[in-house]
């Protein structure tokens, strides 16, 4: 019974030290990996965007994501299933408590100076050298990263191209402070982001809806800002036109617009018009509406840019969140800048009252079709679609001028959206003059 005992405690002994010996061999096998950081949920899709680059460049090193208290449970998961570890332990002391002595170093710099005192004197990394002359050589304490590991994107919007062969680059670097990859605008601001994006598209569904590097929860809310202008700009196009004339009424006018040939009473937006105008019983137009109806503009125009900006999630795709900036601003545009048209028509209307120079029973029909005459009213309404249209195409193509000649240079790109800009502003100050002027006439003839 002892002999039986001894061989079992002996055996049992042999196995105990086979496993010890088998991982003390994988983790001297797996002593080296990549290490990145996640503050927030909003750096989740860069570590994810990371991670599939470094497998799609073939390593099998482990990868470690130093994850901080306010990271999300969903993102922590979503990386531990993404093959990152979650290294949590001691995260306070790592983010706060060593803090103080690495304040005392000036910049990312200063504090590899001072932390690696051989750091100045270091020989860059040769990755391309022989192997027999790597395996013969000393190994060195340690060696400095090229350029072809730290591609500086800032530097390349400077220069417009890369310090070194596109080709040989092993890492680039997103050094330009707020702006980042991942947000919808970047990639149309910054040319290299493309090869981010390229990654992006490729990541799998770790999780239910995060195929592409989406968000379930913001592709749910893009639907509704998608679908909620289209709604209102449909209640509005029946409250302008339907609950005025019927629609029998606009297929009529619509046929006698193509049978004239498309005359759509241009009278109404004639540069003629302007705050000196006279109008019946010696009333004159304000001479300050139209300066008051530019500056509305403009104001209401920044207004719509930073609510839909504001209101699109950040790291949709690029033409997404495009569409969407354009879909919400222009909407809102419409909106807020029809609204005070509105005023305008309602204060000319006020002053034709107070006159008693227009009674609306004295209005024409209409239509005169033997005539060919349009209602004023008609005429207004269609010159403010014509407007619509016209601002809505100059803001689409003037921001896209660098895109359209296909200019990548940092410089030349900013001077023709300039440009473009230049040329929207003066189309919105001519067209708010006008559309105002108009409405206060129509207001008062009303």
């Amino acid at each position: 019974m002892r002999l039986i005992i001894s061989w079992k405690l002996i055996f049992t002994f042999f196995v105990i030290w086979a496993f010890c010996f088998i991982g003390e061999a994988t983790n001297l096998s797996k002593n080296e990996a990549y290490v990145t950081l996640l503050y927030g949920d909003e750096f989740l899709l860069g570590v994810r965007v990371l991670g599939k680059s470094i497998r799609d460049s073939g390593s099998n090193k482990d990868m470690v994501a130093l994850v901080s208290d306010g990271v999300s449970e969903y993102a922590n998961n979503l990386i531990q299933i993404e093959h990152f570890d979650n290294e949590n332990q001691n995260g306070q002391s790592f983010l706060n408590g060593g803090s103080n002595n690495y304040l005392e170093c000036e910049g990312d710099q200063g504090f590899l100076n001072s932390y690696y005192a051989s750091f100045p004197n270091a020989h860059l990394f040769e990755p391309d050298l022989p192997s027999d002359i790597l395996n013969s050589r000393t190994v060195p304490a340690m060696e400095r990263l090229s350029t072809l590991y730290n591609a500086d994107v800032g530097l390349y919007m400077l220069a417009n191209k890369w310090m070194v062969d596109e080709r040989e680059l092993r890492v680039i670097h997103y050094t330009l402070g707020p702006i980042k990859p991942w947000d919808w605008w970047t990639s149309w601001l910054l040319k290299p982001v493309d090869v981010w994006q390229k990654v992006r598209v490729q990541l799998g569904e770790s999780l239910p809806g995060t195929e592409g590097g989406k968000n379930p929860n913001d592709e749910l809310l893009v639907k509704f800002l998608f679908l909620i202008p289209l709604v209102v700009l449909q209640f509005c196009y029946y409250r302008s036109f339907l609950q005025t004339r019927s629609v029998g009424d606009h297929i009529r006018h619509l046929f006698y617009i193509c049978r004239t040939g498309g005359v759509f009473g241009y009278s109404s937006i004639s540069s003629s018009i302007s705050s000196n105008q006279q109008l019946p019983n010696g009333v004159q137009i304000p001479a300050f509406l139209g300066c008051i109806s530019v500056l509305v503009c403009f104001i209401v125009a920044l207004v719509s840019l930073g609510i839909s900006l504001s209101i699109i999630p950040r790291q949709v795709m690029p033409w997404t969140g495009l569409l969407l900036m354009y879909e919400w601003t222009y909407t809102l545009f419409f909106l807020l800048f029809g609204s005070y048209l509105h005023l305008i028509y309602r204060w000319g209307r006020h002053v034709g009252h107070n006159v008693g120079s227009i009674s609306s029973s004295a209005e024409p029909a209409d239509y005169d079709f033997g005539k060919g005459h349009i209602r004023e009213v008609s005429c207004c309404d269609i010159s403010r679609w014509h407007y619509g249209v016209g601002l809505g195409s100059v803001a689409v193509v003037a921001p896209a001028l660098p895109c359209i000649f296909g200019v990548t240079a940092l410089f030349l790109r900013l001077a023709l959206m300039i440009f473009g800009g230049l040329v929207l502003t003066s189309f919105m100050t001519y067209a708010s003059q006008h559309l105002a002027i108009k409405s206060f006439k129509r207001g008062f003839e009303d």
